[in-house]
């Protein structure tokens, strides 16, 4: 396989050839990355997240290169490139699962709150007190509710 030497570091990348064939559509180039880079950036989203979201994790990340391979200007290793890559796939990831635990845990903490509440008789008068105090149509809005 031909290489391409890096003008900065004097070393080659043996990926750089299948990196700009797969940029121009080449799957076979793809397929070829795909293989060589798979276990090192699955062991990598292992680390950061889970063994049970590897496989899909690890998907988007290839897909995502699939996708940005046109950016890629092979003034780094393509292997370090990838790597950027599916660290920002992690982190939206990790993001994402951040985002719904939070919610669920709020959404939790919410459902506490109401149980709490209807427990109370006192609050439920209250309430009817205070609602019957608006004006109607502010009114209409709670007791649509």
């Amino acid at each position: 396989m031909a290489t391409l030497r890096h003008e900065s570091t004097g070393r080659t990348d043996p990926d750089a050839v299948d990196a700009t064939l797969a940029a121009s559509g080449d799957a076979h180039a793809f397929e070829r990355l795909y293989r060589g880079h798979l276990a090192r950036i699955h062991s990598l989203i292992r680390r950061m997240l889970s063994d049970e979201e590897a496989d899909e994790v690890a998907q988007d990340v290839f897909v995502r290169a699939w996708q940005k391979l046109g950016t890629f200007r092979g003034e780094s290793a393509f292997g370090t490139w990838l790597h950027r890559l599916a660290i920002n796939v992690i982190l939206g990831r990790r993001e994402t699962l951040g985002t719904r635990r939070k919610r669920y845990v709020e959404g939790d903490a919410m459902l506490e709150l109401v149980a709490t509440r209807r427990a109370a008789p006192e609050t439920a008068m209250d309430m009817e007190t205070a609602i019957g105090l608006l004006p109607d149509g502010a009114r209409q809005v709670f007791v649509l509710h």
